[in-house]
């Protein structure tokens, strides 16, 4: 039923005001410290861009390109090295995917058949040491 403004009793406002104040208080609290752990790489793990955009996360990636290309099959031996590779790989295809980024989707068919290629020579690689090392 609708209630006529007559029936509210204006003492029970500062009450109500209060009430709002102190529950909005540890609200904006915890938005502040929300707002303070923000940073790049927390806003880049929520898939949210940093300030630059897409370009300032291709740069990194762009600049490791180098490395990824002078590895060779010896140094896949290396657990780190293959870590570090992976993640510069999973990287690289999140941030020049062809969903109107950066390259056309034939460049990305033929740079993902080209590693996963090259994933396969270092796998079979590492069987034919394993076999030799027995």
């Amino acid at each position: 039923m609708k209630k006529n403004n007559k029936d509210l009793d204006p003492s029970v406002a500062p009450n109500v005001t209060g009430l709002m104040n102190a529950l909005h208080k540890p609200l904006r609290k915890s938005e502040r410290k929300q707002r303070a752990k923000k940073t790049v790489k927390s806003e880049i793990k929520n898939r949210n861009f940093p300030p630059g955009g897409l370009n300032q996360l291709q740069i990194p990636v762009e600049e490791g390109l180098q490395w990824a290309k002078e590895l060779t099959a010896k140094d896949f031996q290396d657990e780190s090295v293959w870590r570090k590779f992976s993640q510069y790989l999973y990287c690289s295809l999140y941030t020049h995917m062809c969903n109107g980024m950066k390259y056309s989707s034939i460049y990305l068919f033929v740079y993902l058949f080209i590693i996963i290629i090259i994933i396969i020579i270092i796998i079979i690689i590492m069987i034919m040491i394993m076999i030799i090392a027995r």
